[in-house]
């Protein structure tokens, strides 16, 4: 589980949830599935935060009364697009 200090809720990203499946998002280009995602976890009502984590993951988290998503800016374009598709699964 990716931990946030402060956190008062951390969601564990891990390969035992399967991913949020889409038929939408097969057909497209990787760009187009990330911005989707994006829109997608806005309208779930969280914020995003884009972070250098080192390649640990992004995940969800609920601080202050705020939902966020962090983004991994260190992992690759495809590991991101997972990352998030497991972490918003988990909320769907």
């Amino acid at each position: 589980m990716r931990s946030y200090p402060g956190c008062r809720r951390n969601f564990p990203v891990d390969s035992d949830f399967p991913v949020l499946h889409d038929q939408a998002l097969d057909s497209m280009s990787a760009v187009a599935q990330y911005d989707r995602l994006i829109e997608l976890a806005q309208t779930m009502g969280y914020q995003i935060r884009y972070e250098n984590l080192g390649g640990t993951g992004g995940g969800l988290c609920e601080y202050g009364g705020r939902r966020l998503l962090f983004v991994d800016l260190s992992l690759s374009l495809l590991d991101q697009i997972e990352q998030m598709q497991k972490a918003l699964n988990r909320d769907a």
